[in-house]
């Protein structure tokens, strides 16, 4: 069953509809890890629905590289007036980058 939105924390749905184009990096909360990936948030929308807590997406995120649980969500940055927010990196991401983060199926 989808974890509901907590009243401080921004659903999936709202997040993907803010202007920053629908995705987040996901930051691994393991200390001495510290991998970061940026995610369409779609999917997870697609899984647990748009309702759904950004929380789940924080806690349900695994890292991989060390096998830690758990991601800090930060938003995209804002580029300059003629780009907006910072599109989503690609050149970032390699064939090795999608095996480093995956999620529980809840």
């Amino acid at each position: 069953m989808p974890v509901k939105r907590s009243p401080d924390r921004p659903s999936l749905g709202f997040l993907q509809r803010q202007r920053f184009g629908g995705w987040v990096w996901l930051h691994c909360t393991n200390p001495r890890c510290g991998r970061s990936r940026p995610v369409a948030l779609a999917p997870f929308i697609i899984r647990w629905g748009p309702d759904t807590s950004s929380d789940a997406l924080r806690r349900n995120a695994l890292c991989l590289a060390c096998g830690g649980r758990g991601a800090n969500l930060i938003l995209p940055s804002w580029r300059d007036s003629a780009v907006g927010h910072t599109p989503f990196p690609v050149a970032a991401l390699s064939p090795l980058d999608d095996a480093k983060w995956q999620h529980r199926r809840s």
